[in-house]
């Protein structure tokens, strides 16, 4: 029984491909997504769902790294067009310096100057990040449309709202620091002349009158059907893709599968993300139960969005909350 390592901690698509490890195939939905011409995407997730290795996953695929794809649904012959390979610019939020507005906008600049160097696009370096980002498009796609990802768009608001009684400072920082993430963002939505596709993920959805304000044009699967297994694992997939984990399992609790598989039920199978009764289990307790073999609540220990939960029980129950305005 060949028994493949779990992808604990793995991000990066190409790592957990190239290293042999456990991919629960989710190639069929994401060609799903990407059949119409343009696919401007919001997906809001919670903590360690599998966002960034989605968004990895999406990179690999239009920069054609078309052996990472071999075994897998998209990969067969005819199911994706490999002839063009596409610019990506990929962000993720969580790698920018984010304690002040300031910190931010440097951040943000010095992240499209390293784009710019990248590609050696003649570009100004000196301009403000959102006419950084303007022409980097332009330029990059005169001649294929790009691909724009971001990862966790909103951890410059969530750092500044998660402390149990956040200061005034730190309000003040989030609707600053969304000020300039809107300003950032809503470039997009004039480039669409230019973008194959814009794939945005979060923990939050924060209202379109605030950082999404010019970006009202993105498509949210957040309750999507179309998105309601695209992370996380379906009951078939664990029984498939985990099969031998689930083995080794059973034997050290001297148990049968079917009798793990409904313990695994119980703790696990809690989310589901719309409204058809299409339940996922958590990847990530998932993957630490197979390694650690014990019940626990592994998500909650590391994953809690405790900026969610502090705001709820600060907020009067007969008003609604905003959280960044």
């Amino acid at each position: 029984m060949q028994v493949k390592p779990l992808p604990v901690g793995l991000q990066e698509f190409r790592d957990v491909i190239q290293e042999g490890c456990v991919y629960v195939d989710k190639t069929q939905n994401i060609h799903e997504l990407l059949s119409a011409p343009k696919c401007p995407y919001f997906l809001a997730r919670p903590r360690r769902f599998g966002k960034s290795l989605l968004i990895s996953t999406l990179e690999a695929l239009f920069q054609r790294k078309k052996e990472l794809f071999r075994d897998l649904w998209i990969g067969q012959e005819g199911r994706w067009d490999w002839s063009k390979k596409y610019p990506v610019i990929r962000l993720d939020m969580s790698l920018i310096p984010r304690g002040t507005p300031e910190e931010l906008k440097e951040g943000l600049a010095a992240f499209m100057r390293k784009i710019i160097r990248k590609h050696d696009l003649p570009v100004d370096p000196r301009q403000h990040p959102a006419t950084l980002l303007q022409e980097a498009i332009e330029e990059l796609g005169q001649d294929n449309e790009v691909v724009v990802l971001i990862d966790e768009y909103d951890k410059p608001l969530i750092d500044h709202l998660s402390g149990r009684n956040a200061a005034q400072r730190e309000l003040d920082i989030a609707h600053a620091n969304r000020d300039v993430l809107r300003d950032f963002y809503t470039v997009l939505k004039g480039m669409s002349g230019f973008l194959r596709l814009v794939f945005v993920t979060g923990v939050s959805k924060f209202s379109k009158v605030s950082v999404f304000s010019g970006l009202n044009h993105l498509t949210d699967l957040t309750l999507s059907t179309r998105a309601a297994t695209l992370l996380g694992y379906t009951q078939q997939e664990l029984e498939t893709d985990f099969a031998p984990h689930l083995e080794l399992l059973a034997d050290e609790r001297g148990q049968s599968v079917p009798r793990v598989l409904e313990e695994i039920k119980r703790w696990y199978d809690g989310f589901r993300f719309c409204s058809r009764d299409i339940h996922v289990y958590n990847p990530f307790s998932t993957l630490l139960l197979l390694q650690e073999r014990e019940f626990r609540a592994h998500w909650f220990q590391t994953a809690t969005p405790s900026f969610l939960i502090h705001l709820i029980k600060r907020a009067k129950k007969t008003q609604p909350m905003d959280l960044v305005g």
